[in-house]
């Protein structure tokens, strides 16, 4: 498996305008730059849980078509806990 953190990434904004030299991926500074969390969810005979634990977490650009999901350890929050 190769490292992604060597992969250039490409915008394909830039990579249409033949003109536009500059068609590298800005990260966090491009508008198109989305940060996304997905409940997990446990299915059953009869219902579906969600998990407290982990969900699906994605942070990168807005225009792709299939979002590659990683699994996560939620972030425990004061205002979520219950005693």
């Amino acid at each position: 498996m190769r490292e992604m953190a060597n992969v250039k990434k490409v915008c394909p904004f830039a990579a249409a305008q033949l003109h536009q030299e500059n068609s590298d991926c800005l990260g966090e500074e491009c508008a198109c730059y989305v940060k996304l969390n997905k409940r997990r969810l446990m299915l059953a005979e009869d219902c579906s849980l969600t998990d407290q634990e982990f969900c699906y977490s994605y942070s990168g650009c807005g225009l792709v078509t299939r979002i590659p999901w990683k699994q996560v350890k939620r972030e425990e929050k004061k205002a979520t806990l219950q005693e």
